[in-house]
């Protein structure tokens, strides 16, 4: 599918569907071009992408050059073993001197994979507006061969790539630098700042395997990232927080959150794992309800508040919250 709003508006509804072993140059599945002024903001709901491939954006991109709009909202929206010759295996975001900044909500990508970078996602800010708003979402088994396992942020010259993460799960991702999430900023004027909160990063890799804070979230030039009532594998190495760029919003833990069951991400991209909490995880009643946005349930549909307080990651935890995460 390719919506054309260039110098106009093409932003469909689509509900229910299935894009599986499409390819393409841009968007294997979907190219969406809100180029020249133009919008091009579908809204999706309950939609899969499967097995899709293109050189950037391997189901998705997101367009929104000169001074476009291109700012797709996904419900209920799950990317499965997509793939990338370049950047963005599942989605790629980009608008330069223009705005390109997604909404999801209770999405998926599992066993996506990019070669250059952003196993997931591939998130440009370079002289535009890049501010990603992602709520119950879970980043399982993709990989990059470049940096990024799940999401790589960049901006050059100006602009801002400052992602918001709430309810989020990070686990089982592999790159060369940032298994989890790399984190590039502009020395010359741009904004690369991710807000993390009420999420769970553990077990992610990079090419120096999974013990240290950069096997997870990797940060250069002036990027710094904010976290807050998350818990982060490596995040208090020595008893002490890491520090520096990592700036601490309160309400860490540093401690296995026992998921169901893991994602070896050796092996990814992988669709395996389960990563709902066993019973006794600290991330249960960990999160803060503060930044609860008005979204009342999990990535499950379960109610998103459980015993007064909400846990950490994308999932509350339930005692039938059993079953393998994906079945193919």
């Amino acid at each position: 599918m390719y919506n054309n709003g260039e110098n106009g508006i093409s932003s469909p509804i689509l509900t229910d569907v299935t894009f599986s072993g499409n390819e393409a140059e841009r968007g294997g599945a979907m190219y969406n071009d809100g180029e020249d002024y133009g919008t091009s903001s579908p809204t999706l709901t309950n939609v899969t992408f499967s097995d899709n491939k293109a050189k950037s954006g391997g189901a998705m991109k997101n367009s929104g050059y000169f001074y476009g709009d291109s700012s797709t909202k996904l419900n209920n929206v799950a990317f499965y073993g997509n793939s990338a010759e370049s950047a963005g295996g599942g989605m790629y975001n980009s608008a330069m001197s223009g705005d390109s900044s997604p909404e999801l909500t209770n999405v998926t990508f599992s066993g996506n994979s990019a070669d250059y970078g952003g196993g997931a996602i591939f998130n440009d800010g370079t002289d535009s507006r890049n501010i990603p708003i992602l709520i119950n979402v879970i980043f399982s088994g993709n990989s990059a061969k470049g940096n990024g396992g799940a999401i790589y942020n960049v901006t050059h010259i100006a602009g801002y790539s400052n992602p918001k993460l709430t309810n989020v799960t990070f686990s089982g991702n592999k790159a060369q630098r940032g298994g989890a999430m790399y984190n590039e900023a502009s020395l010359h004027g741009g904004t690369c700042k991710p807000n993390v909160r009420n999420s769970v990063l553990w077990n992610n890799q990079d090419s120096s395997g999974i013990s240290t804070i950069t096997a997870t979230i990797f940060l250069t030039n002036n990027a710094t990232i904010s976290l807050t009532h998350s818990l982060i594998q490596n995040s208090f190495p020595g008893g002490n927080w890491i520090g520096g760029s990592y700036m601490n919003g309160g309400g860490k833990i540093d401690e296995d959150p026992l998921f169901i069951l893991d994602v070896d991400p050796s092996t990814a991209p992988t669709t395996t794992g389960n990563l709902c909490l066993k019973t006794g995880s600290p991330a249960i009643d960990a999160g803060d309800n503060n930044f609860m946005t008005g979204v009342l349930t999990d990535l499950d549909g379960n109610n998103r508040i459980m015993g007064g307080i909400v846990d950490m990651g994308a999932y509350e935890t339930l005692p039938y919250c059993f079953l393998p995460l994906i079945f193919r």
